[in-house]
């Protein structure tokens, strides 16, 4: 017998132990011919294929009860576990960031808050020598110097073009494209660039806020990012307060700062909150470029009369750029430095330049008219209307007493409920479901929808059928992590801002990206999505598979997503972002193997399908479909087709399951290791 087993030769191996007990070593090429595999049981004499001898059973079209049961209930889970999660979440973070904060509550803690503040800020002489700054070979600042004194606001002014930004961002020790030199200096040293970050902020030129916060709420994350660790909630919440107070914005501590599409604060708001993010700090030393840019005189006359508040108030050292002040902000300026084409033309005291009191036609009118206020018959004439205004206060007051002494909710929502608003809403939402109703195309559309792929044969039409879902999965989920694109496009200026003044670090970022933004929405559609199409297609049964199946689904949409998140760290334009991502969703779906048969690619070109993540995630899903199953054709005579036949004919590898899913992993950690590089040495302020 052994004599005959060493004469066996062949693409297999055959085993045999003590004379029995013989069995398969299957080779690929094996594989090719009988892709079911050979199941071969012997003992002694005769080995046999395990199909003729035990009853082929197809597949079931419907989900046992106990499958449904465990999908329902871990579906009705995950959501009663999610809605806890995002309550207490939201519970917190309004206890935390969105609560109003009463002063007298830290009458304990003041002690210890004013001395660790006294540790954090401490007064700054600002000294700088022989400045220079080149770009490409122009000379953009020619030997510049000065100093600046605590308590003292130094103004940078000077036409368009005459470098005034330019010497704010290497004071402020910004990056920069060009090349610089000189020496800038505080209290007589240079401090590392870590130290001088603590001691300084600097608001920039625009407003870069999260429209959907309120003033309380942005403060209060700026604080909570980046006052030290060892400092308690209680004291961070004081500080905000305290900066609120001192910035005038206590009347819109609540409001939502609002964006270009939501209506929100003004902007003379706006510049104050974003200079209270740096004062949460209680920085030494504070640079702002063009504080007045875009505001109107009266809330440029505010935000400079905040600056000089501050600078006399906390012995602060403040540098602003401004391109043409009006003469009452003129006065406020304590030094002042002209420049013009990167030279120095005038460095003095602003208090020795006297400001002229003639007026002539030259001057705006209405500026003329603002700054001499209102007269003293305009005075007379405001108190003699709010005097006949008052008249009526009586009756007024009456009723309104009336009202609070009954049920004022009450009588709040009756008059709301026959008000024309709510009569109007009620009226849309009637109109709206009775047209629904009403149209039987609504009906049609909606039974057409459902019945493409409700319950698929498990015959041949049938894997057509399967085939075309699960690609189908696979488009929808691919194309719907497009919108990673522009959920970072939005903070991408807000991020760089941030980050270069010491907010957090691009790990810090990143990590609270993924964990919180880019995992919730890349993890729960496709096991929600899953879940409710896997029954209603009809796909295997059996729970096992089913796992499997919401596996790759949520493996294939983490891949995508990195993918995409590559494109939108990368590049600026959100457009080419979109488009170049499309592009690759197009290629990965044309050798994802659905379009195009993997055994007919030609072998120049045959590698290019290991690019595809489609490729992975497709053939997982296909494999894990298909591999178990046996389809029944009735169109001539009945004839049983084994599943891994089927997958052997349109190109996919029926063991490949697990090494698709291997390198779904592989391929999504390698994209979002790719974006976070991207994110820490490309996405950077550079001025």
């Amino acid at each position: 017998m052994s004599e005959l087993v060493a004469n066996v030769k062949g693409p297999s191996e055959w085993v045999c132990k003590d004379g029995k007990n013989c069995w398969y070593n299957e080779y690929s090429t094996l594989v090719s011919v009988f892709p079911d595999n050979i199941g071969l049981s012997c003992d002694v004499g005769e080995c046999a294929n395990e199909q003729d001898y035990l009853d082929v059973h197809p597949i079931e079209r419907e989900f046992s009860r106990f499958t449904e049961t465990i999908i329902l209930s871990a579906i009705i889970l995950a959501c009663i576990i999610i809605y806890i999660v995002v309550k207490l979440t939201a519970k917190r973070q309004q206890r935390m960031f969105g609560s109003r904060i009463e002063l007298d509550d830290f009458d304990d803690d003041d002690a210890a808050a004013q001395e660790m503040f006294e540790d954090m800020r401490k007064e700054v002489h600002l000294t700088f020598d022989d400045i220079y700054y080149t770009v490409g070979g122009k000379h953009i600042l020619s030997g510049l110097s000065g100093y600046v004194e605590p308590g003292e606001l130094l103004a940078v002014m000077g036409p368009s073009g005459a470098g005034k930004s330019s010497l704010l961002d290497i004071l402020a020790r910004k990056h920069k494209r060009g090349v610089a030199s000189g020496s800038i200096m505080v209290n007589g040293t240079i401090p590392t660039r870590r130290r001088f970050k603590q001691l300084s902020g600097f608001v920039d030129q625009d407003d870069t806020l999260m429209g959907t916060l309120t003033v309380r709420e942005t403060l209060m994350y700026a604080a909570m990012l980046r006052l030290p660790r060892k400092m308690s909630v209680r004291l961070k919440q004081k500080r905000v307060a305290d900066v609120i107070q001192e910035l005038g914005l206590e009347t819109i501590a609540d409001s939502t700062i609002g964006s270009p599409g939501q209506r929100g604060i003004s902007g003379g708001e706006k510049r104050r909150v974003s200079i209270g993010k740096e004062l949460v700090t209680s920085p030494s030393l504070l640079f702002l470029d063009e504080p007045t840019s875009g505001l109107d005189a009266f809330n440029a006359g505010v935000v400079m009369e905040c600056l000089r508040k501050l600078t006399k108030q906390g012995r602060r050292t403040v540098v602003v750029t401004i391109h043409q002040p009006r003469s009452n902000i003129f006065k406020m300026f304590d030094s002042l430095m002209l420049l013009a084409n990167g030279h120095t033309v005038n460095s003095t005291d602003a208090r020795s330049f006297s400001v002229p009191r003639s007026r002539t036609s030259s001057i705006n009118s209405t500026q003329q008219l603002d700054d001499l206020g209102p007269t003293d018959e305009s005075r007379q004439l405001i108190s003699d209307t709010l005097r006949e205004m008052n008249t009526n206060e009586p009756a007024v007051s009456s009723e309104f007493t009336l009202l609070s002494d009954s049920n004022h909710a009450y009588h709040l929502i009756e008059s709301y409920k026959s008000s024309s608003l709510c009569n109007s809403i009620r009226s849309k939402i009637r109109q709206y479901t009775t047209n629904n109703n009403n149209d039987p195309t609504n009906n049609v559309r909606f039974s057409s929808l459902l019945s493409l792929f409700w319950q698929v044969d498990v015959d041949l039409s049938g894997v057509q059928n399967r085939l075309g879902v699960l690609f189908f999965m696979c488009a929808l989920l691919g194309f719907a992590s497009t919108s990673a694109l522009d959920m970072f496009s939005r903070e991408r200026v807000l991020f760089m801002r941030e980050r270069e003044n010491g907010y957090y670090s691009p790990a810090s970022y990143f990590c609270a990206k993924v964990l919180f933004d880019v995992v919730p929405l890349r993890v729960l559609p496709p096991l929600v999505m899953g879940s409710v199409s896997y029954y209603m297609v009809g796909l295997n049964p059996a729970l096992y598979v089913f796992g499997k199946f919401l596996l790759v689904l949520v493996l294939f949409n983490l891949a995508a997503a990195g993918l995409c998140l590559c494109f939108a760290t990368a590049f600026k334009n959100v457009s080419a972002a979109n488009l170049l991502a499309s592009l690759v969703m197009l290629f990965s779906m044309l050798f994802g193997g659905f379009l195009l048969n993997k055994d007919h690619i030609p072998g120049i070109l045959n590698w290019l399908k290991y690019l595809s993540f489609f490729n992975y995630g497709y053939e997982a899903l296909i494999v894990n479909e298909l591999k178990d199953i046996t389809l029944r054709d009735k169109s001539i005579a009945d004839i049983q087709i084994p599943g891994p036949v089927i997958l052997a004919r349109f190109g996919f590898n029926g063991q490949a399951y697990w090494v698709d899913v291997v390198r779904l992993c592989l391929f999504a950690v390698i994209t979002f290791s790719t974006s976070f590089v991207f994110l820490k040495y490309f996405v950077k302020e550079r001025r």
